[in-house]
């Protein structure tokens, strides 16, 4: 396995010498995470099928207030192409207005032809999610082998790359909850996953059994999306620490509800959010479920032995 700094200096020798090109979109129209996550896997597909990895952020519904709404908060790990074309007619699922659908197919392929690009998002989603979740990879150029998890940490590290200024962000939240230096975290999720999924919630104890099976640490920081998790565990766990930024107004996650709010405070909880993942990330352990994608970036991220996704300890009756 190469070294983190060497590998990314090698990937970006080894994508841009590809002739054959895929242009990214990300913040289509899920939540971040769900296109941060599929963002990183189809870098394997990429890798795999030697095609060049460009991103686009057009219109990007994380920050659709600014014109590089990826360097709000990244540092960029490729290149960019912001062509009006990707606002609208690069997505994940690929589809057109029916009343325009010829002219977008046309639009779409005269820029391909003209620019040398071979695939937007849509040719190749399907083909990246769920199949890259669950395979084995071979990317010799890169020195990396392995199931999907296995492969995948490197590419995640590389992209998990904030700019200066959303550091500076990040370090000034986590010092107003006074988060210590040694903490475990859980994550956890209802809203507008919790009632079509049924997802284990602190409330069964399961993410406290988990815990207790595998670290003796008594601080825990919460990214949840339920103020009501949060009281429980409080109430229930007098004995232990709980650091969070959710508040007490906050009753279940929506993405639609999500891209309904402002500027100032759409900003505001995506960088609560980042900073809340990025802080798990160092987590002696750290709990998850896998039906929210934070959870499934920190799988991808973190050391076999620190995180864990709940459901594998628990059984349905």
């Amino acid at each position: 396995m190469l070294k983190q700094e060497e590998f990314e200096k090698r990937y970006k020798e080894v994508n841009e010498s590809y002739k054959d090109k895929l242009i990214f979109k990300i913040g289509d129209s899920a939540g971040f995470f769900s296109e941060f996550n599929n963002m990183i896997v189809a870098l394997l597909f990429c890798m795999e099928n030697k095609v060049q990895f460009i991103l686009t952020d057009r219109g990007a519904n994380f920050a659709n207030w600014s014109n590089t709404p990826y360097e709000e908060y990244f540092i960029p790990f490729c290149k960019i192409n912001r062509d009006k074309i990707h606002r609208h007619l690069n997505s994940r699922s690929g589809k057109l207005p029916k009343i325009s659908y010829l002219w977008c197919k046309f639009k779409i392929w005269f820029y391909k032809k003209t620019k040398g690009v071979k695939f937007f998002t849509q040719d190749v989603f399907n083909q990246v999610f769920p199949a890259y979740f669950d395979k084995e990879i071979c990317i010799p150029e890169l020195n990396v082998e392995g199931g999907t998890f296995d492969a995948i940490k490197p590419f995640a590290q590389m992209v998990w790359n904030f700019n200066p200024k959303t550091k500076e962000r990040f370090e000034n939240l986590i010092k107003d909850i006074k988060l210590p230096s040694r903490y475990a975290a859980f994550q956890t999720r209802r809203g507008d996953k919790f009632e079509l999924e049924k997802q284990v919630s602190p409330e069964t104890q399961c993410y406290m059994e988990v815990l207790k099976q595998k670290s003796d640490v008594k601080d825990i920081l919460l990214l949840s999306d339920d103020y009501c998790d949060v009281e429980h565990l409080i109430s229930n766990y007098p004995e232990y620490n709980f650091y969070t930024f959710c508040t007490p107004d906050e009753k279940g996650y929506s993405n639609g509800d999500f891209q309904m709010l402002g500027k100032e405070e759409k900003d505001e909880r995506m960088v609560k959010l980042l900073a809340t993942v990025d802080a798990m990330t160092r987590a002696e352990v750290a709990i998850g479920t896998w039906i929210a994608n934070p959870g499934f970036f920190l799988k991808m991220i973190m050391d076999k032995d620190k995180f864990y996704f709940v459901e594998s300890f628990y059984k349905k009756d």
